[in-house]
């Protein structure tokens, strides 16, 4: 065994971003009203291992919804999240840590058992690498980790851990040893799948009916363009989303995170030339005045929400704003992970965040007080924070954890200029730096010697993307936000079709004529 104030005019910029750019990726969700996360009722049996010192009577169990008494057979009844991932249940006994963990399955065919054997099912779903999983490739992941030869230690030693004490020992300070064998059972049973790299790419602009624009989105990031008109006046802000239900990941090790479907945010640009920069937001500044602060706030939020979902299964969109990021504790080492490009630090920096604001949380996502769910994200967020630890330890440097490794991975982007006459778009070129391209010859030389060098590839870096595919897909744009003096804009709404790319210029040059 291993040792070890937010101004009102942006209200209806961010209350769209979590879900207002869709397409057909994936199924939608429902509509939820304030609170009303959906929950349904589940049975369950505790079985603890015979010669454990604790009284079932004295036990609880916690979900992400209710807590619940446990009667004298280990029998509960719980209120859980009616969700499409599976979701850990905790088992309480006199001490902080849990004692045990359950896995409750978005269909039960059998009564819920929540013994050592569903403990180390627990710790492995748990694992940062098995982030925005489905909820069958997170059955088969499991199912991977049962045929590790250390499984079966994994399972004793928790049984193991419950027989010696009634106050939970699945805490990392006292059993680091025991997270350490979850996390490599969890990489082993990953590497069965084939993994790779994950195929991202940047966002462009194409053009669209009319004076649209619109602003596509491949990533599974969310971003804010800034587009500044060069003969002077305001520059608009708007967010090109993300939607969950089109991102897709993989199994494997690293798991591969690909988008299955573009997203696209439409917006009402009218005649003139205007310069275009995008930001994924540097983590530093959550001011919804600023782009780097808008996108800051919506990334920062996603993070949260996949967190929470790590263990809840529970996914849900809320407006950003109101989680209030700018003034809550811990929130700068958010961006102190992104300075250093640490997607491990980065994930630790959530949890911790999610864990010290937990009532903020439980009230942001549920949208009124929920004293359950607080108290499960405080026992929740140790196990996350041990887990992680823990892989990063035995993961030999591979730190590709879905969603936060692209997050802090963005370079720079681009800036670009672009010009409309008469509803249609081009390029005027881009503001990025040339892409550099010459030969030497010879390759090598002596000091003195003669050399020539061949610029002429040389190129002005702008980047076309007239080569994407075209696909089917629903629209709504978001409105946007006036920099400088506060006027507010609102785009056309694009109807449900499909997109062409622009025409070559000299086509547009024949049309026109």
């Amino acid at each position: 065994m291993r040792s070890a104030k937010a101004v009102a005019t942006l209200l209806a910029v961010l209350a769209l971003c979590l879900g207002s750019c869709t397409d057909s990726g994936g199924p939608t969700s429902p509509d939820l009203g304030p609170g009303s996360i959906p929950t349904r009722s589940v049975a369950g049996t505790i079985a603890l291992p015979d010669g454990a010192p604790a009284d079932p009577a004295t036990l609880e169990v916690l979900s992400f919804a209710d807590r619940a008494t446990v009667g004298a057979a280990g029998d509960f009844t719980v209120l859980v999240p009616d969700t499409d991932l599976p979701q850990i249940v905790l088992v309480l006994g006199e001490g902080t840590a849990p004692l045990l963990l359950g896995v409750v399955w978005p269909v039960e065919a059998r009564a819920l058992v929540v013994d050592a054997t569903s403990t180390a099912d627990a710790l492995v779903l748990l694992n940062p690498f098995t982030l925005m999983f489905r909820s069958g490739d997170c059955a088969a992941v499991v199912e991977a980790a049962r045929q590790k030869p250390e499984w079966t230690e994994l399972a004793d030693l928790i049984e193991t851990l419950v027989t010696e004490t009634a106050t939970g020992r699945l805490d990392g300070t006292a059993e680091p040893g025991l997270f350490q064998l979850a996390a490599s059972v969890t990489i082993e049973a990953l590497g069965d799948f084939p993994g790779g790299l994950s195929p991202y790419a940047d966002p462009w602009i194409e053009d669209a009916t009319g004076d649209l624009i619109a602003l596509t989105n491949p990533d599974p990031i969310f971003y804010a363009a800034c587009l500044t008109p060069t003969s002077g006046g305001e520059s608009l802000v708007a967010v090109a989303g993300s939607d969950r239900e089109g991102v897709r990941v993989d199994l494997g090790w690293p798991p591969v995170v690909r988008k299955t479907a573009v997203t696209r945010t439409y917006v009402d640009l009218g005649d003139g030339t205007f310069d275009v920069t995008t930001t994924r937001g540097n983590l530093t500044s959550f001011d919804p005045a600023t782009p780097e602060g808008i996108a800051g706030i919506m990334n920062a939020s996603r993070g949260v929400v996949e967190v929470v979902a790590l263990g809840s299964g529970t996914m849900v969109d809320r407006d950003a704003l109101d989680l209030g990021l700018a003034s809550m504790t811990g929130v700068t080492r958010l961006g102190s992970a992104a300075r250093t490009r640490d997607a491990y630090k980065l994930t630790a920096s959530v949890i911790s965040l999610v864990s010290s604001e937990r009532e903020r949380v439980a009230t942001w996502l549920w949208e009124k007080e929920n004293q359950s769910c607080e108290d499960y994200l405080a026992t929740l967020c140790p196990l996350l924070t041990e887990t992680l630890f823990s892989t990063e330890v035995l993961a030999a440097g591979e730190s590709r954890i879905p969603f936060f490794s692209r997050l802090i991975s963005v370079g720079t982007l681009e800036s670009h200029r672009i010009s409309q006459v008469d509803g249609v778009m081009v390029y005027g070129g881009n503001h990025a730096p040339p892409d550099a391209a010459f030969d030497v010859s010879p390759s090598f030389a002596e000091p003195g010697a003669p050399v020539s060098f061949d610029a002429s590839m040389v190129g002005l870096g702008e980047r076309r993307r007239v080569g994407h595919s075209v696909e089917q897909h629903a629209v709504r744009g978001p409105q946007l936000r006036a920099c400088g003096n506060a006027r507010d804009r609102s785009p056309g709404e694009g109807p449900t079709s499909s997109r062409r790319h622009r025409r070559p210029r000299a086509e547009r040059r024949r049309r026109r004529g």
